[in-house]
């Protein structure tokens, strides 16, 4: 009679993206972490794999947030120029703009000032 080998129990998504952050914030090799964990060293580097591969879901990606924009004059010069604005975010981030940008330019200027957030 072959013995039949007991299957992990699975874990949802969410789990694995709070494992997989936990590792690697450990410094543990995935062996070692897994061990500490109860979890197999496979299944932790297949899912390292996944989330870094395949995108998020819907549910994972943030929700915009609506923020207060005051709108005011060029540093106080009265400039009025079409194309010429700063964005300074809550963080103190300041992305400064002095032509017209077109909208996928200004996405991909907006996308790395959020990369970078918690850098000055």
């Amino acid at each position: 009679m072959s013995k039949k080998r007991k299957r992990a129990p699975s874990r949802p998504r969410g789990e694995w993206v709070e494992l997989v952050s936990a590792w690697k914030a450990s410094g543990l090799s995935a062996a070692q972490f897994a061990a500490e964990h109860g979890l197999e060293a496979k299944a932790l580097s297949t899912w390292r794999w996944r989330l870094r591969t395949q995108p998020k879901r819907p549910s994972e990606v943030a929700t915009p947030k609506l923020v207060q924009v005051s709108v005011a004059d060029w540093m106080g010069t009265g400039d009025t120029e079409a194309g010429r604005w700063e964005l300074t975010t809550i963080e103190g981030h300041r992305l400064r703009v002095l032509a017209p940008v077109a909208g996928a330019e200004l996405d991909t200027l907006l996308r790395a000032l959020v990369r970078g957030r918690g850098r000055r």
